[in-house]
């Protein structure tokens, strides 16, 4: 009695096993024909334990149901697939055909493929190896389609050698992890992406745990259907980063585990840079002596973000005024300034940086402070023109010059009396008085406060 091997296809309506291979399937690829050998691949190495005693010592032969009478009888192949039976030696597979001798399956449903002399005792364990073997000879019509298939042992009577199905060996697969952005800065969000694959043999199910310099990103994250798992992290450090991703493997599902590295290892974080600004406390123009406060703010640049620490240094035209002001948790530090002359100033502030953010300043762009002088009262000034011996002398005329050189003139009325309006204090003016008849006087006067005993006599020639 020989003993057997089934392989059951899986139908299409099965969908379970006929997508994906999974722990306890065989997966098979088939490539070829048209005319030219055809191609068998065990991707996956398939373990059976044999534990009923009707079936005898005997030749194994590995049967694959669903794929139709597409053999002869015994067509020879060759090539790396092979079995061994308790740990023994390898035995290659020799023979293909369709159907078996005893009639226990209908040669239309399967084909077999097995040596010709190997025998095994009941109790054994056998290993059918992945491989891959090739007919001797054309195959003419197209290769059956590539799946997965449930694996057991029979025998010739179709007694089922095996209370269980084969076990698939998990399949080995590939880690690798991508990066958002790389570089990055501090501060910004950065999505690394593992992504777990198989030769083939299916989407690996599961859990990804991420690593930056061995300690772990967050906890495990499960794979979605695609096979990828991600996480985002804001909390990267300045500096290079060494990422990885460790699969924990599902081997209940056919899955082994392993590892994988950033595909750009590694991912390198530099400062963010910042910008710096200034406002004022007061509206633009003061004037003098009014005390200013000025605050700077210092802000990331986007995607940087963070708390920024360091000092900033303020400046009026250059000299600095408030030096190395530590800046809050909000990025803010403050100058106070007071002004004595008028006259515009351009303040300007640096920041120094820190270990995360880049300097920086507002130089560009400086804060142009005006500020104004005490604005002069509006006096008056006058008087009387008279003789030697006090009598009014009628339309004398008075010129006065302010500091720029501006004249201006008054006529005395019939009774010697001249006055000027709207002059600015603080000023010295100079004083003209001429009349036909009379001798020219002229005098020098700092005018403060309003006056009204600018007198003034002339005399005769």
């Amino acid at each position: 009695m020989k003993l057997i091997l089934r392989f059951i296809f899986a139908t299409f309506i099965m969908a379970a096993i006929s997508i994906s291979a999974a722990y306890g399937q065989a997966n098979l690829t088939f490539s070829g024909g048209n005319g030219t050998p055809l191609s068998i691949t065990l991707n996956q190495s398939v373990t059976y334990t044999i534990n009923n005693s009707n079936c005898t010592a005997s030749i194994p032969y590995f049967i694959f149901d669903g794929v139709g009478n597409i053999f002869g009888f015994e067509t020879l192949v060759s090539g790396t697939i092979a079995f061994s039976i308790n740990n023994g030696t390898a035995n290659p597979i020799e023979v293909a055909n369709s159907g078996i001798a005893a009639g226990a399956i209908s040669a239309d449903d399967v084909f077999v493929i097995g040596d010709t002399s190997t025998s095994s005792p009941s109790g054994s364990t056998i290993v059918l190896r992945a491989g891959t073997i090739t007919t001797t000879g054309n195959f003419a019509g197209a290769p059956p389609a590539s799946r997965s298939y449930t694996t057991f042992i029979t025998n010739d009577n179709a007694d089922r050698c095996t209370t269980a199905n084969g076990v698939a060996a998990p399949a080995a697969t590939t880690t690798s992890v991508t990066s958002s952005a790389d570089p990055s800065v501090f501060g910004q969000p950065v999505t690394f992406t593992a992504t777990v694959s198989t030769a083939g043999l299916g989407t690996p199910t599961g859990s990804v745990q991420f690593f930056d310099n061995g300690n772990p990103i967050g906890g495990p994250v499960t794979l979605n259907a695609s096979g990828q798992a991600q996480v985002t992290t804001s909390a990267l450090t300045v500096g290079n980063h060494t990422i990885t991703a460790q699969y924990a493997g599902n081997v209940p599902a056919g899955f082994n585990p392993s590892s994988g590295s950033l595909i750009t290892n590694p991912q390198t974080v530099n400062k963010a840079s910042t910008t710096t600004v200034i406002t004022s406390n007061q509206a633009n123009p003061v004037g003098t002596g009014v005390p200013i406060t000025y605050t700077a703010t210092v802000s990331p640049v986007a995607p940087g973000a963070g708390t920024r620490t360091g000092t900033v240094t303020f400046f009026r035209n250059g000299t600095p005024v408030c030096s190395n002001v530590a800046i809050n948790a909000s990025g803010q530090a403050t100058c106070n300034i007071t002004f004595n002359v008028a006259g515009n100033y351009n303040i300007t502030v640096q920041y120094s940086g820190d270990t995360n953010f880049n300097a920086s300043s507002n130089n560009a762009s400086p804060f142009v402070q005006q500020v104004l002088g005490p604005t002069a009262a509006q006096l008056t000034a006058g008087g009387r023109i008279v003789t030697v011996t006090g009598r009014g002398i009628a339309r004398a005329r008075v010129t006065m010059i302010d500091s720029s050189g501006q004249p201006r003139y008054a006529l005395t009325n019939p009774f010697g009396y001249y006055r000027f309006a709207e002059i600015q204090a603080g000023e010295v003016y100079i004083f003209t008085v001429s009349a036909k008849g009379f001798q020219t006087e002229e005098f020098v006067k700092n005018l403060n406060e309003s006056i009204t005993d600018l007198n003034v006599v002339l005399n005769r020639p």
